[in-house]
């Protein structure tokens, strides 16, 4: 339960993020331990944690939903992929409030949250504090993809059926192999 509507701030635990631990020797850490080391060789994983947050695993779900009523369930085009930020406040954020396109500050392929298949790319963007790196894995719906450029605007993303139909899911480097 978490709390009640006639209550000021009863909710406010719905959006509250807790960080849990995870054993590095146990699934799931083995397998984000796993994964991060098949592209990013080198570095020591000192610790896992998973981000719970009722609020965000209610909106992931409701996404989902919603994308496999447009598009179907088999281009839902799910993937594990990898995210850096080099701020520890828009990390905390991001914990509370989930990826919000505005928070990008950069644009190659487009305006937008920004994911790599790689986790030695993401390291890159990663918070450094001392030697220690932070950065999330997030199970991401990447859908419909289109082609990507610097010029596109959130505003002005590329629409699907010759630019009738709704704006593309995700815009990505390469179509036939994002990366």
């Amino acid at each position: 339960a978490f709390g009640n509507d006639n209550q000021p701030g009863a909710n406010a635990v719905y959006a509250k993020p807790k960080l849990v631990n995870k054993s590095l020797n146990r699934y799931p850490a083995k397998s984000v331990v796993t994964a991060f080391n098949k592209t990013a060789k080198g570095y020591v994983i000192t610790k896992i944690e998973s981000i719970e947050n009722q609020m965000l695993y209610d909106a992931f779900w409701a996404a989902r939903s919603k994308m496999v009523k447009l598009i179907g369930d088999n281009k839902l085009n799910e993937r594990k992929l990898w995210h850096g930020t080099g701020n520890e406040n828009v990390m905390q954020l991001v914990e509370q409030e989930g990826f919000r396109k505005e928070f990008n500050k950069t644009a190659m392929y487009g305006k937008g949250t920004y994911f790599a298949r790689d986790a030695k790319y993401s390291v890159g963007y990663s918070s450094n504090n001392n030697g220690q790196y932070k950065m999330f894995q997030c199970k991401v719906l990447a859908g419909e993809m289109h082609q990507g450029n610097g010029g596109f605007q959130l505003n002005s993303w590329p629409k699907k059926n010759g630019g009738k139909g709704l704006i593309y899911d995700s815009l990505v480097d390469n179509t036939n192999n994002p990366s």
